[in-house]
């Protein structure tokens, strides 16, 4: 995969392998996304997952990744964001209920990706002590993000929707070229006024965000 100028160009091609339905990128997504997923998962879960789990979640996250194939737009995520929210649904899932019932569950990823899990964990500090997450607790914040997130305009909800997914804030200006040619600056305003939203939307919701 040397020969490639650019992450994006390598990410477009494995793109087009997959809507093509081409196995080979399965092969692919697992050598190019693999180790950084499976370094993420070790650092998310520490002392909880060992190698061998990490690498089986991995493993699990791609096959289930590739049945939802043809439902994948990359204009709503890359591979990486899905293949990061699959992972951690499927690690909660060992960590609660083991590796038998775990590989008998079902993931919608659809559901699963447009739960912001990750936006949660990275924005939102529930009222509620920290080892209170319940079921209920944890669908009523789920339900309170997706309500806050449909009411901010379209490109600060993209914005703080890539953000959420990133390992780190993505610049400015190399987001606004992933969203269409959109100036950075324009981008650093959004970004700044939908966080301030954000947060507002859920402080009316009765949760504090960070």
């Amino acid at each position: 995969m040397d020969r490639f100028a650019s992450e994006q160009e390598l990410q477009d091609y494995i793109a087009l392998k997959v809507f093509d339905g081409d196995e080979s990128a399965l092969t692919d997504i697992l050598e190019h996304y693999g180790p950084r997923l499976e370094k993420w998962l070790l650092k998310a879960f520490p002392g909880a997952l060992r190698v061998e789990d990490a690498e089986e979640i991995i493993s699990d996250a791609v096959r289930r990744f590739w049945s939802y194939r043809k439902k994948y737009s990359d204009t709503k995520a890359s591979i990486r964001c899905l293949l990061h929210v699959i992972a951690r649904r499927r690690a909660l899932d060992v960590l609660s209920q083991g590796w038998q019932r775990a590989r008998g569950l079902e993931v919608d990823v659809e559901k699963d990706f447009m739960d912001w899990q990750y936006m949660e964990n990275r924005h939102v500090g529930a009222p509620n002590p920290p080892d209170e997450k319940t079921p209920e607790s944890q669908e009523r914040l789920r339900l309170a993000v997706r309500e806050t997130m449909a009411e901010l305009p379209e490109l600060q909800r993209k914005i703080l929707e890539h953000d959420a997914l990133a390992e780190d804030e993505v610049d400015a200006s190399e987001l606004g070229r992933r969203l269409g040619g959109i100036p950075g600056g324009t981008i650093r305003t959004n970004r700044s006024r939908g966080k301030d939203a954000f947060r507002k939307g859920m402080k009316k919701r009765g949760y504090d965000c960070q």
